[in-house]
């Protein structure tokens, strides 16, 4: 089977898309397929990817392209290879990983009328593709879409797995607390510093700590907040991390909190850190929650004082912390990369085997 992925962002760029592409890429080439990337992210770097990508192709090379493989699939937002898709009768699989169905509140006249425009032509679209993926439950409850399934991303759980620790990481880790992430508002990192200040302000300890794994345009806004709430001596801020230095970093961090703001539509991280051994709380309104599953505790978006509540009870409970690494280590395999790319195999030769046999989609 030869696979055109599109993806609106890839390597060098960082970031969500970027790493369910890659992975799913590997996955489906370890079971045997041909895949091809196709982006907008322009690189004059040189990377070893054991497949091609195609960086802004032109037109022709578009049509070529869609000719040359037996399967398009978009991950994310961008319908660029629809129309050849459906005019060389080729099937089109579509994965919706962010709200591009949802029309904004108080957007100005003109913009309301672009960007209604444009989910116009996404709905008109989404309801001629073979299939439409949601990332979630969330997800597919958030945005119902004609013939819809529910596949999670496929995550690199193996590559995690380096950095589980013998015993309670809260016993040999530097840092009590930590944070993976951006640092954006949406992401509900104050949120955390404030409920950290609450925590600190009633236990009084000094050897407690936060670190923050991360880097965005809020980090000075942050860094303002804690000397305002006067937790600079306790909080650390190591800023982006990745390949070898994020594993590192991971095995100085005992408990994790993910404290994401709106509604995540998938949890990758905290897959990511279930796969690591570590502890969570995590935000529970969206997909977050739904990806943890058994193995957290969780408080209302945003909410600081309850946060504070579950930070104190994963502090004070050693079992509670062993149960949630036990329960992390089962629910991360099931987001697996060679699990998710099984089942990304299964349903990209159903929609090849249904246009051969003239099924409509």
């Amino acid at each position: 089977m030869r696979v055109l992925i599109d993806t609106p962002v890839f390597w060098p760029s960082v970031g969500g898309i970027e790493a369910v592409t890659e992975n799913l890429a590997r996955g489906l080439i370890d079971l045997g397929h041909e895949v091809t990337v196709v982006t907008k992210t322009e690189s004059t770097l040189l990377a070893d990817f054991p497949y091609p990508v195609i960086r802004r192709p032109s037109f022709s090379q578009q049509l070529d392209l869609v000719k040359e493989h037996d399967i398009v699939f978009s991950n994310g937002t961008s319908a660029l290879f629809f129309p050849w898709a459906f005019l060389l009768r080729k099937p089109f699989v579509w994965t919706h990983a962010t709200y591009r169905f949802l029309l904004q509140s108080g957007l100005p006249p003109l913009k309301r009328l672009s960007e209604s425009l444009k989910l116009f032509l996404r709905k008109k679209i989404a309801a001629l593709v073979d299939r439409n993926i949601a990332i979630s439950m969330h997800m597919a409850k958030a945005q119902p879409l004609p013939r819809q399934i529910v596949i999670p991303n496929p995550v690199d759980t193996e590559t995690f797995e380096r950095a589980r620790l013998s015993g309670d990481p809260l016993n040999s880790c530097r840092f009590s607390f930590a944070y993976l992430g951006r640092l954006v508002t949406d992401k509900g990192v104050d949120s955390l510093l404030r409920a950290f200040a609450d925590l600190i302000a009633e236990n009084r300890d000094p050897k407690i700590s936060l670190a923050l794994i991360g880097d965005g345009p809020e980090k000075e806004n942050l860094i303002n907040l804690a000397r305002n709430l006067q937790i600079e001596k306790q909080l650390y801020f190591l800023g982006k991390k990745t390949g070898a230095e994020l594993i590192e970093a991971l095995k100085d961090c005992a408990i994790f909190v993910v404290p994401s703001l709106w509604e995540e539509p998938f949890g990758l991280v905290a897959i990511e850190l279930m796969a690591a051994g570590r502890p969570l709380i995590v935000s529970e309104r969206g997909g977050l929650l739904e990806s943890a599953g058994t193995a957290c505790l969780s408080f209302p978006n945003g909410d600081a004082g309850a946060l504070v509540e579950q930070m104190k009870k994963m502090l004070a409970d050693s079992t509670l912390r062993t149960r949630f690494i036990q329960d992390g280590y089962c629910r991360a395999a099931e987001f697996s990369l060679p699990r998710v790319a099984a089942l990304y195999e299964s349903l990209f030769l159903e929609c090849i085997a249904a246009r051969k046999s003239g099924a409509k989609p």
